[in-house]
């Protein structure tokens, strides 16, 4: 590694990417990470690059695609922050970012 290429992994530290419930089953992880250069502007931007991303990371290949349709699920939510976030809200490093079914009680 250069010392260029270690002081920008310094200066961008990689965002990780939060998955609950049934999305972390799917996936068969509870996260993913994305360097800071490659992290999508928008919650919706995320969305279509987690899916591409888990098509190559995904722990069992015949969950993938009720992971992909979870993600696809507009019911699904992402809070940035820990705060529910829109599809065109802005994202960028040292956000906490999780995606997580609607949750209903009883």
């Amino acid at each position: 590694a250069t010392k260029a290429a270690a002081k920008e992994r310094a200066e961008y530290p990689p965002v990780n990417i939060l998955f609950f419930a049934r999305l972390r089953e799917a996936l068969g992880a509870d996260s993913l990470e994305f360097a800071d250069a490659s992290l999508p502007a928008t919650v919706a931007e995320l969305r279509k690059a987690v899916i591409e991303r888990a098509a190559t990371e995904a722990t069992d290949a015949r969950k993938l695609p009720e992971f992909i349709q979870a993600m696809r699920d507009p019911n699904v939510l992402c809070a940035v922050n820990r705060r529910v976030a829109h599809e065109e809200q802005r994202i960028g490093a040292g956000d906490e970012i999780a995606f997580y079914p609607p949750v209903t009680g009883g």
